[in-house]
């Protein structure tokens, strides 16, 4: 942030983003623990109608709580996934899905010559690019994730950071220390 020209946190400029209305109702899936959506509404509680937490993990949702405390009557604190309860949500304005992309179902160790049918189906449906040789990992969750996310026509903001770095053979130099 310190190199930022206007420094602010990460829910402010998520938010920002997101073109807020008055009375507006956002939803966060995958919360952690809270600073995005404090941050957000650090900026915009006045504009912010209700906010939904939404989290598989009750440790979580606990420090959501802890850290959205001054914002609680505005919030509401859900346990759940959301891959089950995205189709029964209504009238939310804006879906937060930060971070959590990687969390979702992946089919592991996926031979190219031997598809599992459920990502051979998707992968056909969107004409994916998937390696020709050797084995690799296939985030189902995320592609049906964002599926629904577009069928139910919810504005999202989706974004993940992290990364499986594949790293060449002979670098294997850079595998060092890391716990697999």
């Amino acid at each position: 942030m310190v190199a930022l020209e206007d420094p602010k946190p990460y829910g402010a400029m998520v938010g920002e983003r997101l073109g807020l209305k008055q009375g507006c109702r956002i939803c966060e899936a995958g919360g952690g623990y809270g600073s995005l959506m404090k941050g957000l509404l650090g900026k915009y509680s006045a504009t912010v109608g209700h906010a939904y937490m939404i989290d598989l993990s009750w440790s979580l949702l606990k420090r959501q709580r802890e850290a959205l405390k001054k914002r609680s009557p505005f919030i509401t604190f859900i346990n759940g996934d959301i891959m089950e309860l995205l189709p029964a949500l209504s009238g939310i304005d804006f879906l937060i899905v930060n971070e959590v992309i990687g969390d979702l179902d992946t089919v592991k160790d996926v031979d190219y010559d031997d598809l599992p049918a459920e990502a051979s189906e998707l992968i056909k449906k969107y004409n994916l690019e998937i390696p020709s040789e050797g084995r690799f990992n296939f985030n189902v969750g995320a592609i049906l994730l964002v599926e629904e996310i577009c069928r139910r026509g919810i504005p999202a903001f989706v974004a993940e950071h992290s990364s499986d770095p594949v790293i060449p053979e002979d670098m294997d130099f850079l595998e060092r220390g890391i716990v697999g």
